[in-house]
């Protein structure tokens, strides 16, 4: 079997943004797997809907981490991949995903993008450090 990489996301309230995120990762991902808390209250479900291979409506209770485990089953590949709804990989993940995913990792770190609005740029600039 080769190896094969599928999306995972949980969100909520994120139909603002989360197209992005989903239109890059058709770039590297051969599954994608949106999971839609059934407490959002925007359309978040129906921006997703046509951009990714499965949606779900789950519950969350409070914190996503109880939901981790099934959302983890679902994509029938060999590796699992998951971000938020306001994160992007960078260029050198798409194009070294293959090379990526073969190497004999279970897990591995990787520096991570936000997608943030003017105002928390403007907060972020102004943070004291």
């Amino acid at each position: 079997m080769r190896p094969t990489l599928g999306l995972v996301v949980v969100v909520k309230d994120s139909a603002v943004y989360i197209t992005r995120l989903l239109e890059q990762a058709k770039l590297y991902a051969d599954r994608i797997c949106v999971f839609v808390d059934k407490a959002s209250k925007d359309n978040t479900f129906d921006v997703c809907k046509p951009l990714c291979d499965r949606i779900e409506l789950i519950d969350v209770p409070g914190f996503v981490e109880p939901c981790l485990n099934y959302c983890y089953g679902i994509p029938d590949t060999t590796h699992v991949f998951r971000l938020d709804a306001d994160e992007l990989v960078g260029n050198r993940f798409v194009e070294m995903k293959n090379e990526i995913i073969h190497l004999p990792h279970v897990a591995c770190w990787m520096p991570r993008y936000n997608i943030v609005g003017a105002e928390m740029i403007h907060y972020l600039s102004n943070f004291p450090l």
